[in-house]
């Protein structure tokens, strides 16, 4: 196996795989968002602000305002070690990929040393620079090394060597880009300082999202902010206390994904484009179920299902990865997720806010039809015959073909209920549930018939 290929399958999927279990144990975090709010505390408070009646409020509604209070502090600590977790996740993720871009990608070595070597040029330590410089010219190889002398300069190696750097016309990149900067920097808030924005988180915060559209604009910084489920410093206020739960966790592990795959593909190019659209295609399966299998409320399933359509619609969709999206799984995931949020297209309450509006449910029907077409043009990409008829059966809900095409296609060693149509359809058809139940007994009967013959062997 050549060595691009075993990172990408084996350093790459490790790090998707454990990111994967962040976003499960934020869906695991809270199965419900049933808690009080405050104005609403204060609505039920109000009926018994007399002096006799305020010890019924409490004795009706006290137990519960305790329980939930120490259930959310117990929810946004948890959310934020997964926050502390997923930036050092990446961290080591982009770290082992330098490292290896250095030693095995000639040309991504070349940029590399450029790259250090103006950062150490602008350096305003005349002793270090002058001591770096000569290390670089003595021992160009080593440079890797000294990464740690040029203490937060590293990632814009990084965004010359992968991809990063020219973002001007890469709207979603630099959205991806500006949270990862804006995380990285409150993570660093919350271990070293307070758990109150400053003036230094701010300013921090500018210096990094250089090449962005954010960085002279603190109205567009602001909507960010937002955006990104940072609602309380979202007016770039100091003296605020920062907080973070599974909205903002959520936007920044499919923020962090989205550059991974970017930083993966550019680094490999299109030799091992295939490699990179079968994890692409793994990514997707196993990220919708976990959200399918999950207890989680449906607030943070709907969040989950469109976030992640977007962000893999445009890595799929962009000019600017190396990301080969013909693979016959890939495309088939790919349809899947099409499939499962083509009812999210619109909320609920705009259809009811419109319901006497015809015009509105015409370009409503019109999205739905133009998905129904992309889902059809994506069938017709699928080379192999039996993945065809497979997603063609389960786009037409025809579940007794569709279980007929699934034992064309399955061998002995093939695991159905990692399937994420097989677990969205165990949600509505019984039939599919049976088949399910079945093929689990019927593996259980091979194995022990394998069992037996080893023994009498």
């Amino acid at each position: 196996m050549h060595k691009n290929e075993y990172f990408i399958k084996d350093v790459f999927r490790d790090f998707i795989a454990k990111a994967l279990c962040i976003l499960d144990d934020e869906l695991k975090n809270s199965t419900s968002d049933d808690h009080r709010s405050k104005e609403e505390i204060m609505s039920f408070y109000r009926l018994f602000d007399t002096t006799g009646n305020k010890e019924s409020f409490f004795n009706l509604f006290g137990e519960e305002l305790i329980e939930k209070s120490k259930e959310r502090k117990s929810i946004n600590i948890q959310s934020r070690s997964n926050h502390i977790y997923i930036l050092a996740l990446f961290e080591r993720f982009r770290n082992d990929l330098m490292n290896h871009a250095f030693k095995n990608i000639k040309k991504l070595n070349e940029k590399f040393r450029k790259s250090f070597v103006n950062i150490v040029e602008k350096n305003k330590d005349e002793k270090l620079k002058n001591k770096l410089l000569a290390q670089g010219l003595r021992d160009p190889n080593n440079l890797i090394n000294q990464l740690d002398k040029i203490h937060g300069q590293q990632f814009q190696i990084e965004r010359n060597m992968f991809g990063l750097r020219d973002i001007s016309d890469q709207k979603m990149t630099q959205d991806s880009l500006a949270n990862f900067i804006i995380g990285r920097d409150i993570r660093n808030l919350l271990i070293h300082r307070s758990n109150k924005s400053d003036e230094k988180l701010f300013s921090s915060i500018r210096s990094g999202i250089g090449g962005t559209v954010y960085r002279n604009n603190d109205k567009l910084l602001s909507e960010l902010f937002c955006q990104k489920g940072y609602f309380g410093i979202s007016n770039l206020e100091t003296n605020i206390e920062i907080e973070i739960d599974f909205i903002t966790i959520v936007y920044l592990f499919f923020d962090i994904i989205y550059l991974s795959f970017i930083m993966t593909s550019n680094a490999f190019g299109k030799k091992f484009s295939k490699d990179v659209g079968l994890e692409l295609g793994d990514f997707i399966n196993s990220t919708m179920c976990i959200a399918l299998k999950s207890n989680a409320s449906n607030f943070k399933k709907r969040l989950v299902f469109p976030l992640l359509h977007i962000y893999c619609n445009n890595l799929i969709e962009s000019s600017h990865t190396n990301i080969d999206y013909n693979s016959d799984m890939l495309m088939s995931n790919y349809i899947i997720l099409n499939k499962l949020t083509k009812t999210s297209i619109v909320p609920v309450d705009s259809i009811i806010k419109n319901i006497a509006d015809k015009s509105y449910f015409s370009k409503l029907k019109s999205m739905q039809l133009a998905r129904d077409k992309k889902i059809k043009d994506l069938i017709k990409k699928i080379e192999d015959r039996k993945i065809k008829k497979i997603i063609i059966n389960y786009v037409k809900d025809d579940d007794i073909e569709l279980i007929k095409s699934i034992e064309e296609f399955k061998n002995d060693d093939t695991i159905i209920q990692d399937w994420t149509l097989i677990i969205d359809k165990c949600r509505s058809s019984s039939l599919i549930k049976q088949y399910l139940e079945f093929d689990k007994r019927r593996k259980k009967v091979m194995e022990r018939k394998k069992l037996s013959s080893k023994i009498e062997v």
